[in-house]
C-alpha cells in the first residue's frame, strides 16, 4: 500500500500504541492514530513532540539546509569574502571554495566541517584550524588553480 508517496506494507500500524500518553507510558518513540496530520499526512508520529514523522523530516531537512548556509557564509567572511585571484565578489555562496595554499597541511576537507547538523559556533571552532590554511578562490579561479598548467586542453587557442 502506497500512502504519502512511501510504501508501507511492510509496517504492521497495529503494533504501536494509539495515542502519545500510551506510548509515553510504554516508553514507545512513536505512535499511529490513523488520522492525518494537518499537512494530510496518515503515518506514524513521535511521541516526545507528537508530530507526524513526515512533517518532522522535512522540517530536519530544512533546519539542517540553512546551518549549512549560515556555516558556509561565515567562512566566507572569515576568508575575506571575495576571490583572492579575481577580486571578484559574488552574490551566491555557492561560487566560493577554500583553496589549501598546502596540500601537507591539509587536514581535512572542508566540505566535510560545513556539516548540516553542526551550530555555528562549534563550526567555528572545528573550522577555524583548517580555514587558517587557505585562501577564498571563486570556483573559476579554483579550476585554474588546479589546472595541469601543461596540458592544451586547459588554454585558450
Amino acid at each position: 500500500m502506497l500512502l504519502n508517496g512511501v510504501d508501507h506494507t511492510e509496517v504492521d500500524y497495529k503494533e504501536f500504541p494509539q495515542s502519545r500518553k500510551e506510548a509515553m507510558e510504554i516508553g514507545s518513540t512513536r505512535y499511529f492514530t490513523g488520522k492525518a496530520c494537518k499537512h494530510g499526512h496518515i503515518t506514524l508520529r513521535n511521541a516526545r513532540n507528537g508530530r507526524c514523522t513526515v512533517c518532522s523530516r522535512k522540517n530536519s531537512h530544512a533546519a539542517r539546509k540553512k546551518n549549512r548556509e549560515v556555516n558556509k557564509e561565515w567562512a566566507i567572511e572569515y576568508l575575506g569574502g571575495k576571490c583572492q585571484h579575481c577580486q571578484n565578489v559574488f552574490d551566491w555562496v555557492t561560487v566560493y571554495e577554500a583553496h589549501h595554499l598546502s596540500k601537507e597541511l591539509k587536514e581535512t576537507n572542508l566540505g566535510e566541517l560545513v556539516n548540516p547538523g553542526t551550530s555555528l559556533e562549534t563550526f567555528k571552532k572545528t573550522a577555524t584550524p583548517e580555514l587558517d590554511k587557505c585562501i577564498l578562490l571563486c570556483a573559476n579561479c579554483h579550476r585554474i588553480e588546479h589546472a595541469d598548467p601543461n596540458s592544451n586542453f586547459n588554454k585558450k587557442k
